[in-house]
């Protein structure tokens, strides 16, 4: 399984929005795969809505694959996600809340 990583312990502030950089994916000969959204140091209360995105070439308009809240220190997964040739995740922080992200993604 290939795994990349599209945020590695990026730190989301309260009322903040972070992107991590476009990730190129060799596409396998299976285009499924698993996402894993993992949150650290949180702190406060609310959610951290966490996206892993992905499109077919950079001229068009990203699409969201899976969708998290994470609101603790805790790991999610998603099974059988759409894998893209390009691939970014993002997060965004309620007002009361901040954390640590990591996502990864496999294939």
């Amino acid at each position: 399984m290939l795994v990349k990583t599209l945020m590695d312990g990026v730190a989301v502030a309260a009322s903040a929005t972070e992107t991590g950089s476009t990730v190129l994916f060799h596409m396998p000969k299976s285009n499924r795969g698993i996402a894993s959204m993992r949150c650290t140091s949180y702190t406060g209360t609310g959610n951290l809505v966490t996206k892993v995105e992905g499109r077919l070439s950079s001229s068009m308009e990203w699409v969201t694959v899976a969708s998290k809240n994470l609101d603790a220190n805790e790991t999610l997964n998603s099974d059988d996600i759409q894998l893209y040739p390009e691939m970014r995740a993002t997060c965004t922080a309620a007002a009361g809340c901040s954390g640590t992200i990591t996502v990864q993604v496999g294939g």
